[in-house]
């Protein structure tokens, strides 16, 4: 079973995440990524608009998170970013990729190890929120 490409993006300016309507638009190019409504993003980091036009400095307006390919107990979609509430954690914990074991984790800033997903009952967790609308969730 291979895992479902979907994303999200973060508009920093208005404050407001966009998810994926991916039957809105159906690239023909394999090189492209549906990302939200109306952002594209293809396989070199460029985003532009579905009007063709690219957004040149768009790493400084939006941030594209990425559906990890698991659901918590609700099935509710987890996406890098997302802030879980673990029956193993007193402590809310964010789902983060880990460049050195090439994963999404479970972490939280000062914690000396973070969870693997493959370790973690997916029955015992839940989405709380995610770090842009809800960081202090994580304090």
């Amino acid at each position: 079973m291979s895992k479902q490409l979907k994303y999200r993006v973060w508009d920093i300016a208005r404050k407001k995440l966009e998810y994926p309507e991916m039957d809105k638009y159906h690239p023909t190019d394999e090189h492209w990524n549906h990302v939200a409504g109306y952002y594209l993003l293809n396989q070199m980091g460029l985003l532009f608009c579905n009007d063709g036009i690219m957004l040149d400095d768009w790493h400084e307006s939006f941030i594209i998170t990425e559906f990890i390919g698991l659901k918590d107990r609700t099935g509710k979609d987890i996406y890098d970013g997302d802030i879980i509430k673990w029956n193993g954690q007193k402590k809310p914990l964010e789902v983060k990729w880990c460049d050195e074991h090439a994963c999404f984790m479970l972490t939280k800033e000062g914690m000396a190890r973070p969870y693997y997903f493959g370790l973690i009952d997916i029955a015992d967790i839940k989405v709380v929120g995610n770090i842009f609308q809800n960081p202090k969730l994580l304090k």
